[in-house]
């Protein structure tokens, strides 16, 4: 990211950031006796209107964006993990910046290229017929990722090929071997995918194929029943 003068803070978003978003303690003095703000992406982009929640724990009181957070969360695809820099640029007015897996995202794509790679076993046995033609993404293996332990799917991606598949569906990545795992969806309002990863299975992938941080790796759809990605290094 890069170094801003203005007042600002970074946020790694987690579940409970996608409702509400805690407000630092040095920026509250900007906000405060202020009910409502404008958030928006960049200039010449969509404007929303939020308003402060206050949450009280005991003796502390803590300053959120409130109503209509969540609706610029949605319309922006803001994904778990995301992370957020956030700067004031007065009159009442936020920006925000969003970048997944140190990369910043662009305002008028909110999709993510980056793979996210999780816990789970493997086992041996062939993999499906590649098909040739099947759609895929490019993705770059990050430590924070790594740790975490998902396999993100592009929403664009996603939207276009994996919208019939239910919340948890039985999957494979195919990586010379076969490794089980679940694909998971999760919808917004208007019934759009809003989040889509591979959970379980891959950490043995990672330890067998000796993958680290900076790895580049292109994602492959070889087979859509049963769900199955082939995984090979870019």
């Amino acid at each position: 990211m890069a170094a801003n003068k203005k007042p600002s803070f970074n946020v790694e978003i987690n579940h409970s950031m996608l409702r509400t978003l805690p407000i630092p303690n040095k920026v509250n003095k900007l906000v405060r006796g202020f009910p409502i703000f404008k958030v928006q992406r960049g200039e010449d982009t969509k404007v929303y209107s939020i308003y402060l929640l206050y949450i009280s724990y005991g003796h502390r009181v803590e300053t959120h964006f409130g109503k209509g957070w969540e609706n610029f969360v949605e319309e922006n695809d803001i994904q778990l993990e995301d992370m957020l820099e956030i700067t004031c640029e007065g009159n009442r007015c936020f920006h925000v910046a969003v970048f997944r897996g140190g990369i910043e995202i662009p305002t008028a794509a909110i999709n993510s290229n980056i793979i996210v790679l999780s816990d789970g076993s493997s086992s041996d046995g062939d993999g499906p017929d590649e098909v040739e033609g099947q759609p895929e993404f490019r993705a770059t293996f990050t430590q924070p990722y790594i740790n975490v332990g998902r396999l993100n799917v592009p929403l664009d991606f996603a939207r276009s090929h994996l919208d019939s598949l239910g919340p948890e569906t039985p999957v494979f990545a195919w990586m010379n071997k076969k490794y089980p795992s679940c694909l998971y969806v999760k919808r917004n309002s208007r019934d759009q995918i809003r989040l889509c990863n591979i959970r379980n299975g891959i950490t043995d992938m990672i330890r067998g194929k000796k993958i680290k941080k900076g790895d580049k790796v292109v994602v492959q759809m070889i087979s859509i029943s049963p769900p199955a990605f082939k995984v090979s290094f870019a």
